[in-house]
């Protein structure tokens, strides 16, 4: 069995090197990012991923309008997705509750997002470990 597989949609380069060397110091989760919506798609469509951390400002696409995408290529993840935003306005607050999915707030605690990503793949289905 292999690791939960987390992919990390942020098109901030620091945030997402960040929360990959968080997750792989963790050591118990994968972690794969995308610097794009467009880069996130083609993840997607490599493999199944177990859990989604998505920031909600993407260039050229709303982290909410991805969401959507990515539930309609991986439906369990419209239950083990978690918005990340530095966005505090009623309109990002209100578009991400919209979905259902949990939320953390810019800057967050290691701690919570390690948290919350436990949650989120606790009832996930143990993967076996791909052929290269």
């Amino acid at each position: 069995m292999v690791p939960p597989r987390v992919l990390i949609v942020d098109d901030d380069p620091g945030v997402c090197f960040a929360l990959r060397r968080l997750l792989e110091s963790v050591g118990e989760m994968r972690a794969v990012v995308a610097e794009s919506a467009d880069a996130g798609e083609a993840e997607l469509a490599r493999g199944a991923v177990d859990a989604l951390v998505l920031d909600f400002h993407l260039r050229g696409m709303r982290g909410d309008a991805f969401f959507h995408r990515a539930c309609e290529m991986q439906p369990s993840l419209a239950e083990r997705t978690l918005f990340i935003s530095g966005d505090m306005s009623a309109d990002a607050n209100d578009a991400m509750a919209a979905t259902g999915c949990p939320m953390l707030m810019k800057p967050f605690l290691a701690s919570a997002l390690i948290a919350r990503l436990r949650e989120l793949t606790a009832h996930a289905q143990p993967r076996q470990a791909r052929s290269a």
